[in-house]
């Protein structure tokens, strides 16, 4: 929620055409950072993983998420 409220002000901000694709792009980008390591942890919280496992899931999770996102926002909406 608070991607699409950023994306809203910064668009408000500096006058954007079109305000659904802009949403359409930050959920895109942004929307597998918090997906892939979610997913990942809950995995790991189901068979009782120790803290510092669950740390580096985390973080590999969020930088999975972000190159998903990435490739999505580039490849599949033809941004760049």
């Amino acid at each position: 929620m608070l991607v699409a409220l950023a994306a809203l002000l910064a668009g408000h901000r500096y006058a954007v055409p079109s305000m659904p694709r802009l949403l359409l792009y930050a959920l895109a980008f942004m929307g597998p950072i918090v997906l892939v390591p979610t997913v990942l942890l809950w995995r790991q919280a189901a068979i009782g993983a120790t803290r510092n496992a669950m740390l580096g899931t985390a973080l590999l999770g969020a930088l999975a998420g972000l190159l998903c996102g990435w490739v999505l926002l580039v490849y599949g909406l033809g941004v760049w």
